[in-house]
């Protein structure tokens, strides 16, 4: 039996390198042919009337077939286009009557993948159909909800491209009519600013049509401005970064920012080497994950600091100290019991770490974790 990663590489290996135009037949194609289910297509809502799904790469029983319409009401497309895989595995024209090219086509069985844009809005159908029971159907089912993933992604790929070049090409007309016919009005406008500019004084009317016409140039020139920057910034080339680098700067000014708020000195009255083995603990059996850790961290009244970590097993195998740790913080500010936690958020966020704090004036602060 076939599994649903076999069947995606055969797939992938003859649809890799087909060009942008025959994508969708390559891939209906390769799916028809791997699966030897009869019929292969992709829907997609018909541009004229949106009641009517329209067939692309339409691949019937070893051969491609002219596309077609159909209504999308009462057949089980309906059912995907809300977003789910729908599989009916016998008799599915049974189940949908008014569904007439299911029974003329002598169709058991159907599987159909909503093929969903990256805002996640449906905008297509991968669809499988079979005239009888599909062999290795939840394999096969497995296999299309994958794959439509990736063909989703590719498609709409190929038609913002499309839609690009041809917003483009219709730029590029527009402005070799607009240039020819704007030349003699604007030319006609310079020179009546020059005349205007050499008199002493001008009419009301012509006032007029210099303030609506400066308006005018004044839009044109910021909006000109603002699409030349951004080209300029788009056709500037990428250079690589060292990521980990760019995080530690970041880092570094972010836990900055956390203790310049802070203006008096913050003592904690404990052991300095188990203080920070106790953190260096927290912080490895967090980048570990472990799902039996369980962290605690609880600020009470007058400052005093308890983090306790449960989780023996793990920390057996540290070979540092068991820290079920009362700290005592010292200092006249408030907001000295909180800069631990502060500090130890951020690390936690950066860590993707669920994060949770609790703060109740006069009766401390409590932070929970979940690992």
């Amino acid at each position: 039996m076939i599994s649903k990663e076999q069947y995606l590489w055969q797939v992938f290996s003859n649809v890799k390198n087909s060009s942008p135009e025959h994508l969708i037949s390559s891939i209906t194609q390769s799916i028809g042919l791997i699966t030897g289910l009869d019929y292969v297509f992709i829907g997609k809502l018909d541009s004229i009337d949106s009641s009517l799904v329209r067939t692309h790469g339409l691949w019937a029983r070893g051969n491609y077939a002219d596309n077609f319409c159909y209504a999308l009401t009462g057949t089980p497309c309906a059912q995907v286009w809300e977003g789910e895989t729908c599989f009916f595995g016998e008799d599915v024209s049974n189940l949908f009557p008014d569904d007439i090219l299911l029974d003329e086509m002598k169709i058991k069985s159907y599987i159909g993948v909503p093929l969903k844009t990256r805002n996640h809005a449906v905008y297509g159908l991968l669809v499988v159909l079979h005239s009888s029971l599909i062999e290795n159907a939840s394999t096969i089912q497995e296999f299309l909800d994958l794959f439509g993933q990736w063909v989703s992604s590719e498609l709409e790929y190929i038609d913002t491209s499309f839609q690009n070049k041809k917003q483009l090409q219709e730029l590029n007309e527009f402005n070799h009519i607009i240039s020819h016919s704007l030349r003699a009005p604007l030319a006609n406008l310079l020179g009546f600013i020059e005349l205007a500019g050499e008199m002493k004084t001008i009419g009301e009317d012509s006032i007029h049509f210099l303030e609506s016409n400066l308006s005018i140039l004044h839009k044109v020139s910021l909006n000109l401005n603002k699409i030349t920057e951004l080209h300029k910034r788009t056709r500037e080339h990428f250079s690589e970064v060292e990521l980990i680098e760019i995080f530690k700067q970041i880092s570094v000014k972010y836990i900055n920012t956390i203790l310049n708020k802070f203006t008096e000195s913050i003592f904690i009255k404990t052991d300095k080497e188990v203080f920070e083995s106790m953190l260096d603990n927290l912080l490895l059996l967090i980048s570990n994950k472990n799902p039996l850790t369980k962290i605690s961290i609880r600020c009470e009244k007058k400052h005093e600091l308890n983090i306790n970590f449960q989780s023996p097993c793990e920390l057996d195998k540290l070979e540092k100290p068991d820290i079920n740790g009362l700290y005592r913080l010292k200092g006249n500010s408030p907001d000295n019991e909180n800069i631990i936690i502060c500090l130890l958020q951020f690390q936690l966020e950066y860590l993707n770490i669920h994060f949770s704090l609790k703060t109740n004036p006069g009766s401390g602060t409590l932070a929970r974790l979940t690992i």
